[in-house]
């Protein structure tokens, strides 16, 4: 009876080495990662597997490493890795949204690295396409983004405010050093806190809101009146009807809109970001 390959040199490890790895036959990618990879000009291994494993960890179940092995992929909107590998076009790699629909487009030349994305506080930033009105639910939406560094002063991670002051975002506030998360009103769930690591600001209803950083709940809120502002979010600045404010001044490592989420599927985003940066030496959970 004839055998594949695999069988026929399974017994020469050095076969089997070259098949798998050098021919690639043993590649086990996630579809979307492949498609991730391709768009970004990927190919080294190290951060294909971090992204993969990513991919598999927001996707929850089996393969997923995650504590509660969460479907978030399903509620995801726009998932930005912000990894460059070894991408000759680090700022193309950077931009690609793994759900495919919202690449960013940087503003003023933000510096590039393996380790991120580092802002300088003045006219950087990116635009995202994502209108907040017409892309996301009322009240049923997720606001997540990584840093290493503590923020101080009136910082914003991602952000957008129409003329009518209807906010989404998350951001450091001044004076009182206090993480904000906005949805809609002002603010809807706020804690003095450090800002460093991953912050998550999530909305299930107009009466539940909660705050999160690295996982544990930092604040709830139960009251919003107002609407999604129909202007595009920022990241790394608030989105001031047109106009960029509140920059961001340190290096982010991944952010990410998804619909809301429980306390459950908040620690996963959590495992999942941090499993990708430490997979890429750039931890951001001290």
């Amino acid at each position: 009876m004839a055998h594949n390959i695999k069988d026929k040199i399974r017994g020469d490890w050095w076969l089997w080495y070259y098949y798998t790895y050098l021919c690639g036959a043993g590649s086990a990618y996630d579809a979307d990662a492949e498609a991730f990879f391709t768009a970004s000009g990927i190919t080294d291994t190290t951060t294909k597997d971090a992204v993969n494993q990513f991919v598999l960890d927001t996707k929850g179940g089996a393969s997923s490493t995650t504590t509660n092995q969460s479907d978030l992929w399903t509620k995801a909107v726009a998932i930005w890795p912000m990894v460059q590998g070894n991408s000759a076009t680090p700022a193309v790699a950077h931009a690609q949204d793994l759900k495919t629909t919202f690449d960013l487009t940087f503003i003023n030349a933000p510096t590039f690295a393996t380790t991120g994305i580092t802002f300088n506080g003045t006219t950087q930033y990116a635009q995202t396409g994502l209108n907040v009105a017409t892309s996301l639910s009322t009240h049923d939406v997720t606001l997540c983004a990584c840093s290493n560094v503590d923020l101080t002063g009136n910082r914003t991670f991602m952000g957008a405010r129409d003329a009518s002051v209807n906010i989404l975002e998350i951001s450091n506030i001044g004076g009182t050093e206090q993480l904000y998360f906005r949805c809609y009103d002002n603010p809807n769930a706020n804690a003095v806190s450090v800002s460093n690591g991953v912050v998550v600001g999530t909305a299930r209803s107009s009466t539940d809101f909660e705050l999160y950083r690295n996982g544990t709940s930092i604040d709830t809120g139960t009251t919003s009146t107002k609407t999604p502002p129909s202007i595009e979010m920022y990241i790394a600045c608030q989105n001031n009807n047109g106009t960029p404010n509140f920059f961001f001044d340190q290096e982010m490592r991944g952010t990410a809109i998804l619909s809301g989420v429980t306390d459950n599927e908040a620690q996963d985003l959590t495992d999942a970001f941090e499993t990708l940066n430490d997979a890429l030496s750039r931890g951001v959970i001290a």
